[in-house]
């Protein structure tokens, strides 16, 4: 029987790339996490209304937004979510501005060290 720390984790990957999501799904579904993927902002807030996943995974420039402004609509939806759900930037920038993004996973890094850095961020969730 697996102990709470590896039960499988619901990680919630938002990415207007059908490439990334695909690819960010493999992987970490190869993990054992469950996954959900949004293609836009807006089917992520829906999905959003309907579960708190344990971690988010954000593309910084979405087409309709880029990710501090999905952090502050996201504060009026889901003010709650901040205290249990880390949120983390995935984007191809050297530099992420100021967020509450509590971090920044590269795209297009290796595959071993993006397990690596989602498995870190995993351990961040306060419930």
């Amino acid at each position: 029987m697996n102990s709470p720390a590896q039960q499988p984790k619901t990680i919630l990957v938002i990415d207007d790339s059908p490439e990334i999501l695909t690819l960010d799904r493999i992987l970490l579904e190869a993990e054992g996490h469950k996954v959900l993927t949004c293609l836009t902002s807006e089917e992520a807030f829906e999905a959003l209304k309907q579960i708190t996943p344990h971690l988010i995974i954000l593309d910084f420039h979405l087409k309709e937004m880029n990710g501090n402004e999905f952090i502050e609509k996201l504060k009026e939806l889901r003010l709650d979510i901040f205290a249990i759900c880390p949120i983390v930037f995935h984007s191809a920038l050297d530099h992420i501005p100021d967020s509450q993004a509590i971090g920044h996973i590269a795209k297009f890094s290796d595959m071993n060290l993006f397990i690596k850095e989602v498995t870190k961020y995993l351990q961040m969730r306060q419930q």
